[in-house]
Parts: C-alpha cells; sequence; structure tokens
C-alpha cells in the first residue's frame, strides 16, 4: 500500500517495509515534521541517513575532459538516430581533446573536425546559473516548508490515482532539478565556448588565405590604402582615409575572402557580409571584431616575414575599444571576444596561436608600441593608465601593435 507523501517505489524495488518506514521517518525529519519514528525502525533511520550522507559529492573535483566526455556520451545515449561507432570514436576523442580537431589522432582526426564543425554550427549561448541563486532558493523553500504546517493537497479529476503530495516531496524535487541545472550548465557552457573558439580559429584561417592571396598580387606586401591618418585618430573607423581598419577591410571589398572570415562568434555585432560594393571600411568600431597591425610608420613588414615573427592580426584590442571613450585602460587586460580569457593571433606567413595573455614570450604587449610599454614599466602603479591617443606607430618591424 503506497502512503501518503511517501515517493512511489516501483515493484521491482527490494526495499523492505521496514526500510520504507525508515525513509518515511527519514524525511519528515529533514522537513521538520515533529513526529517521532517508532522505536522499531529509529536504528534503520540512522542507517539511511549516513547513506544519504555518503551522497555529498562536494570535495570531489572532477577533471574538465572526464566532465565533457561524460556530458557527451549521456546526450549521445539519449539522442536519437544513434551515431555510428567511428562517429562516436571521434566524438569521445574530441572531448578528451578540449574539442581540437588537431590534438586527435592521425585516423580519427578527419571525422573529429567535421563534428567540431557541426558543433559550431548547432551551439547557441545561453545564461549560466549563479551558485548564489540556487543556495538562496533552496534556502527560501526549506524555510517556506518549516513555516508550512498542513499538507499540500493537489486535488484532480484524477485525483484517487494520485498519492496526495507533502511540501517535503516539493522540497526534495526542486533539490533535485536545481542541484541538476547547476551540474549541467558549466558543462553546456564549456562546450559553447569551446565551439566559438574553434569558430574563431577558423575564421582566421580564413583570413590567412585571403592575406596569402593579396600578398601573391601584390609583391608579397600587406593590405593598406591608407598611407597617412592626417592628424585624426586611426581609429576613426568610418573615415578610410584616415582609420587603419580600412586598411584591411581591402581584403573584403576586393574579394580575397568574405567578411565573414573577419566575423569573430565572440563579438555579436560583426557583419559577415557587405551590405554595399562601394563601402571602404566598417560602419562603427563595435562591428571590428579583429584588430589588425598599425601600417602607418616607418616601416611595414611582408606577408612571408616570418623570421621576424610580425602579428598581422588579432582579436579585438580592449585597450583600444576603452581609450577611444576616454577611460582608463588595462594594458594587460585580454580581449573581449572570448570571456576575457585570451586572444588568438595571426602571424605573418599564415601561423596562429592562441596567448593567454597579451604579452608574447618575447615580452612584447601587442596592445601598445614599445616606447609606452617602457614608459608604463617604470611607473610605480600601471595597472590603470591612459596611455594611448591613437596617433602612435610601431616603433620598428618586431614592435607587435594592433588597433583598433
Amino acid at each position: 500500500m503506497n502512503l501518503p507523501g511517501r515517493p512511489q517505489v516501483a515493484e521491482s524495488s527490494t526495499l523492505t517495509s521496514a526500510d520504507m518506514a525508515a525513509l518515511d521517518a527519514w524525511i519528515a525529519r529533514r522537513s521538520g515534521d515533529p513526529r517521532i519514528a517508532p522505536e522499531a525502525v529509529s536504528s534503520r533511520v540512522d542507517h539511511v541517513a549516513r547513506m544519504l550522507d555518503l551522497l555529498d559529492a562536494s570535495g570531489i573535483h572532477p577533471d574538465a575532459a572526464l566532465a565533457d566526455l561524460t556530458f557527451v556520451r549521456t546526450m549521445r545515449t539519449a539522442s536519437e538516430p544513434s551515431l555510428t561507432d567511428l562517429d562516436a570514436e571521434a566524438l569521445d576523442a574530441l572531448a578528451l581533446s578540449g574539442y581540437q580537431p588537431g590534438k586527435t589522432h592521425g585516423s580519427i582526426r578527419p571525422r573529429a573536425d567535421k563534428i567540431s564543425r557541426l558543433l559550431t554550427l548547432t551551439i547557441e549561448s545561453g545564461p549560466s546559473p549563479s551558485s548564489d541563486l540556487v543556495d538562496q532558493t533552496l534556502a527560501k523553500v526549506e524555510q517556506a516548508a518549516r513555516d508550512e504546517s498542513a499538507r499540500l493537497r493537489i486535488e484532480t479529476a484524477r485525483a484517487a490515482r494520485f498519492p496526495k503530495l507533502r511540501i517535503a516531496d516539493l522540497v526534495s524535487v526542486a533539490a533535485v532539478l536545481l542541484i541538476g541545472v547547476s551540474v549541467l550548465w558549466p558543462v553546456m557552457s564549456s562546450a559553447r565556448e569551446h565551439a566559438r573558439v574553434a569558430t574563431c580559429q577558423a575564421s582566421l584561417l580564413g583570413a590567412s588565405l585571403g592575406f596569402t592571396a593579396y600578398a601573391g598580387s601584390n609583391r608579397d606586401h600587406l593590405p593598406v590604402i591608407t598611407r597617412g591618418f592626417g592628424g585624426g585618430p586611426w581609429w576613426d573607423v568610418g573615415h578610410p582615409t584616415r582609420s587603419n581598419s580600412a586598411n584591411v577591410f581591402t581584403l573584403a571589398r576586393e574579394r580575397y575572402l568574405d567578411l565573414s572570415s573577419l566575423a569573430c562568434p565572440g563579438n555579436p555585432l560583426a557583419p559577415t557580409a557587405l551590405s554595399d560594393f562601394r563601402q571602404h571600411d566598417w560602419r562603427a568600431l563595435d562591428e571590428i571584431s579583429y584588430s589588425y597591425r598599425i601600417m602607418f610608420g616607418p616601416s611595414r613588414p611582408f606577408w612571408s616575414s616570418a623570421s621576424e615573427n610580425v602579428i598581422v592580426l588579432a582579436d579585438r584590442s580592449p585597450v583600444v575599444l576603452r581609450a577611444v571613450r576616454g577611460h582608463l585602460v588595462d594594458p594587460l587586460e585580454n580581449s573581449p571576444n572570448h570571456g576575457r580569457s585570451g586572444q588568438h593571433v595571426l602571424r605573418a606567413g599564415g601561423d596562429t596561436q592562441w596567448l593567454p595573455t597579451p604579452v608574447t614570450e618575447t615580452g612584447d604587449n601587442i596592445w601598445l608600441p614599445r616606447p609606452i610599454e617602457m614608459a608604463i614599466e617604470q611607473m610605480s602603479s600601471p595597472r590603470r593608465v591612459k596611455p594611448i591617443s591613437g596617433t602612435e606607430v610601431p616603433q620598428s618591424l618586431d614592435d607587435a601593435f594592433v588597433g583598433p
């Protein structure tokens, strides 16, 4: 017989009647029910409490790759139709490699690469729950349970077929749902960010092909149409006679690449197609996804300048975004394209690299020209400064400086 308020147990359950009575008594104790457990089951109540305490996994810190692998296997099991054995193996290898197809082994790499591209088309951004919100919600639900003296009765047309629910049961269901959401959202957020990073890297590879084609048609030169910024700042986007961004826009205007190759998924305002083939620049600073090497100054690098380790393109500069609005900046801040976790860079010759900070292995800050870097190093508090005005230029070929 099913008792009111007790979670229903399938007929295949191996719990005895005494264990079921102990479980009811434990739930009543947790919800503040004043009833005392019968002496016959009091020891079983303590046993149930100790067993449920074993479910506390607060001290466990799972490996991120293992969490990703568990998530994709769970989703694969629940989905129809099922994957082939080869695709399932490729998906597992992709998850273990941190969603970087290039790190999977050679025989499975083509399938892993295709699955990675499919993920970039299917994953959309979404909110992530706050742990504080989860704690506050649980606290309020439990407080309501303690204050509630009467049983919650659910009356429907089929009331005879369903047991009456207690507030303790609703607390348990709410807790399970909230904990489940708090566990799954970080995994899904990780998968979404992996997809955005992979798409950004693919865009830079497309830009690399455009640079190669342009250099082949222009004696190895990098794209430049503006020879000087005429006294105004080179971050004046929309004015191609002085804007540095108009230089790299030449690749899209002259059909060396699609504008989508210059659009990072981390910038939702970035256009992916030309609205007017007479257009010579982006319309506003916020539309730009990548910062191009400042092409004004005493010398300009060539596309084949791999020996000089020249950085040509990078995820958009946070220093320019703040400085153009007159705000103080942090010279060590990462690009906003990927949650300020780092930035991709494209070097002359076509190599791409992920930088966890804007400082390269040679100690060069890609957001600033070298003279300003040296001046900031001598300051006592260099973290919040106003270093550039939009008229600075690189000091030399090996001085990485991108904008806007």
